[in-house]
């Protein structure tokens, strides 16, 4: 399948190498079909009512957190949670190594660990959500890498809630294995390799775009 990056939305150079928006992820976890036209063709639909509501209360808690926050610059604030809790929220990240970018809900940079936050409706860790989370630890580490050593903690938190449910240290098992799917993807937007149809007609009933979709199950 021949594809040109240069038309899709949201590709853009990160230092040498293309990239591609790390909340793909999750789309492409679920189906590399439903990732194929939603973000390669650029199919659209009407947003749900999920979406605009996890749309608000993500703005909500970014404007809640804004009204308390004392601005602090990131290398500053890598020494300073070294001996206390520092909190930064909405922190964007690159990866020119593996060509990824994007914005994280939460970090918690605590004086043992550095705690990556991704606020989601539910309480059940989809294999979708956590490609997207390690991927914002990817990007993570290597701005971090260089300078800290301090283990990187992916962690699911209930939206609009304390509750985190979910919690994995990002070891080289978890970073192996995001590294194989975001070439995975690079391969794809290259036109390299297919993108492998979803056989469960559960996610297709599920899927927002199954009202567009030309290779829906069941």
């Amino acid at each position: 399948m021949e594809i040109n990056a240069e038309h899709i939305r949201g590709l853009k150079p990160v230092g040498d190498k293309l990239s591609f928006p790390i909340h793909w992820l999750s789309s492409h976890a679920y189906c590399e079909y439903q990732f194929f036209l939603q973000c390669i063709k650029g199919v659209e639909t009407e947003p749900t009512t999920a979406m605009v509501e996890g749309i608000k209360e993500h703005k909500r808690l970014e404007d809640e957190f804004l009204e308390k926050a004392v601005p602090v610059d990131f290398d500053d604030a890598l020494e300073i949670s070294k001996s206390t809790t520092l909190v930064r929220r909405e922190l964007r990240v690159r990866c020119g190594t593996h060509g990824i970018y994007g914005k994280i809900d939460e970090v918690q940079f605590t004086p043992t660990e550095i705690i990556v936050i991704d606020d989601k409706p539910g309480t059940r860790a989809w294999q979708s959500h956590q490609h997207q989370i390690y991927g914002y630890c990817l990007a993570l580490k290597e701005r971090i890498i260089a300078q800290d050593n301090r283990p990187i903690i992916a962690a699911m938190r209930e939206l609009g809630t304390s509750n985190v449910y979910w919690r994995q240290q990002f070891n080289v098992v978890a970073e192996s294995r995001i590294i194989d799917i975001v070439n995975r993807v690079h391969m794809q937007l290259a036109g390299n390799l297919p993108f492998q149809v979803n056989l469960n007609p559960n996610k297709c009933i599920a899927c927002y775009l199954n009202t567009v979709c030309d290779r829906k199950q069941g």
